[in-house]
C-alpha cells in the first residue's frame, strides 16, 4: 500500500492509469474508494492520484497534536496536493 508521509500523518493513495495527472479530492470526507468507478473511468485517458483524508480510510486516524482538531486544511490541502504531484 503506498503512502505519503506529511507532518507525522501517513496519507494513503493510489495512482491508476497513464496520462496527465489529475488529482481527485474526495468530496465530503469520503474515502477514494467511494470513487472507485469514477477513478477506472478517468484513468482511461489519465493518471489518477487519488487520497484518503487524515483520520479516514486507510489514512492515519491517530491524533499526534492537541491542536490537531483545528486543522488548517487551506495550508494543509495544497501541501498535500503539491506532494502527491511531485
Amino acid at each position: 500500500m503506498p503512502f505519503m508521509n506529511i507532518a507525522d500523518i501517513k496519507i494513503y493513495y493510489t495512482i491508476t492509469g497513464a496520462g496527465e495527472r489529475l488529482l481527485l479530492f474526495p468530496d465530503n470526507h469520503l474515502t477514494s474508494l467511494a470513487y472507485k468507478d469514477d477513478i477506472d473511468t478517468f484513468a482511461k485517458r489519465f493518471e489518477v492520484i487519488a487520497f484518503d483524508y487524515p483520520t479516514l480510510g486507510q489514512s492515519t486516524h491517530e491524533i499526534h497534536y492537541p491542536d490537531e482538531c483545528q486543522v488548517d486544511y487551506w495550508g494543509f490541502w495544497p501541501d498535500l496536493a503539491c506532494h502527491l504531484l511531485i
